[in-house]
């Protein structure tokens, strides 16, 4: 396929990404997606998701395991979004990046696979046994060492520590086409 007509059809996801509610997405090369062990780590020291629930460590994929998947692919789209519920802020991220990841599939992307931030949210509690939303889960981005910051830097977006309680966060998500 014609490099042209492909950075179309990643356009063309970016629109349907907002088309959805995203704020914003933008096209990095896949190997811009920033890995570091001490993301994971910070999950395990410092995350009161840690073990409780199948889309975070220590049940999610590992750096390492990451990175082979990453290698696979070509490019990642960054989807900026800013929920306007701030209560329900993990339900909105993670449905609609799984609803990204759908409709890339059905664009003929077939290794499409979406990651949002924090653990799955669609089970008040998790089993830790099976999943009772297997076709929703997804592993965090974190929890597969994905450095959200630098990542999001990459993709030209501004983004620091917000200082202040009362300020509006952004949130991100990741999608992985081939």
């Amino acid at each position: 396929m014609p490099s042209e007509e492909k950075d179309n059809r990643l356009e063309e996801l970016c629109r349907v990404a907002a088309s959805l509610g995203a704020e914003d997405a933008r096209i990095i090369n896949a190997e811009e997606v920033v890995i570091g062990n001490w993301v994971r780590m910070k999950c395990q020291y410092g995350c009161d998701g840690y073990g409780r629930n199948l889309a975070c460590p220590p049940f999610s994929p590992t750096p390492e395991e990451f990175r082979d998947v990453l290698a696979e692919y070509r490019h990642a789209i960054v989807v900026k979004m800013s929920p306007p519920d701030l209560k329900d802020y993990s339900k909105f991220c993670h449905d609609l990046i799984l609803k990204l990841e759908r409709e890339a599939f059905l664009r003929g992307h077939y290794k499409a696979m979406g990651f949002a931030i924090d653990g799955c949210p669609y089970c008040d509690e998790c089993n830790l046994e099976y999943c009772n939303h297997p076709e929703k889960l997804r592993p965090s981005m974190e929890g597969c060492g994905i450095d959200v910051f630098a990542t999001v830097k990459k993709a030209g977006f501004k983004i620091g520590v917000l200082k202040d309680r009362d300020a509006r966060p952004s949130f991100y998500g990741l999608l992985l086409v081939e």
